[in-house]
């Protein structure tokens, strides 16, 4: 038999392939991004890049629910200076006088 010859068998590989890979790839592919992102030392990011790319499924969710929320660049930056009340965002600001 033919893999694919029929309209069923067509469906069921396009199934496995949208919610099976297409999840797993994604879940892997953040789980590097947030890696990488972070600033922790190198051996630390050396651990976990081993631990995700040998264990492709357990490694990104062990990754995902261990990690500790608050270390990425962003997170760690200060916030962005406040704008006064008066001044709307997308409005220039008066000038008195």
């Amino acid at each position: 038999m033919i893999f694919l010859s029929t309209f069923w068998n067509a469906m069921g590989a396009l199934f496995i392939a949208f919610f099976v890979f297409l999840p797993l790839i994604l879940l892997w592919g953040f789980a590097l991004a947030d890696l990488f992102m972070r600033k922790t030392g190198v051996l630390h990011k050396v651990l976990w890049l081993l631990g995700i790319i040998f264990f492709p499924i357990i490694g990104p969710i062990v990754y995902i629910l261990l990690h500790p929320i608050g270390e990425t660049r962003e997170e760690l930056t200060p916030d962005q200076p406040q704008t006064s009340a008066s001044e709307q965002p997308g409005e220039m600001p008066t000038s008195s006088g």
